[in-house]
């Protein structure tokens, strides 16, 4: 018998051979972990992200804008976490059509999107803007990497192309403000 220290993408994968298949977590305490790490970041993760993420902007409202500003930056802060999380489902199924990539179920995806659009974003509301654009760029590519398991390439495919899906809206808005 011989002894294998598993990869990350093996345990991950004996996980989801073992959850589909029934079989008990009975291989290594590594397992475990990685099974029960895949599955909170179903949900448990980015939910928990999506509620720092309101609570960074919330603080970060009232400390630039005042309470007044609350219900404008409310607004702001919703239309804009729906607008990036839709336009970042767009690049995923784009992304998934031209590299064959995984983002799971429907559901969880557009949940795991709109952590990673907002938790980077509400950076912004508590660091100054040069702060903020860094470990926004930062926390976003790694939190796309590490919730949907991508590689590197994928990952990066994944922001290209969301790139190139948020100019063709920015100047479709453009040309019907201008027109």
């Amino acid at each position: 018998m011989e002894l294998k220290r598993a990869t990350g993408s093996e345990n991950r994968q004996h996980g989801r051979d073992a959850r589909a298949t029934g079989e008990p977590f009975a291989r290594s305490p590594g397992v475990v972990i990685s099974v029960l790490m895949d599955a909170a970041k179903e949900r448990q993760i980015p939910m928990i992200l999506i509620a720092v993420g309101l609570a960074l902007s919330t603080i970060g409202a009232i400390w630039k804008l005042g309470p007044a500003g609350m219900p404008v930056a409310i607004e702001t802060l919703v239309g804009a976490t729906v607008l990036g999380t839709g336009l970042m489902l767009v690049a995923a199924f784009a992304t998934a059509a031209m590299i064959r990539a995984s983002f799971g179920e429907l559901n969880a995806a557009i949940l795991k999107l709109a952590a990673i659009y907002l938790f980077p974003s509400s950076l912004f509301a508590v660091f100054p803007i040069w702060v903020g654009f860094v470990l926004s760029g930062a926390v976003s590519f790694s939190l796309l990497m590490w919730l949907f398991d991508l590689e590197m390439r994928e990952a990066r495919v994944f922001v290209t192309v969301e790139l190139v899906v948020e100019l063709i809206v920015v100047f479709a808005i453009a040309a019907i403000v201008l027109h």
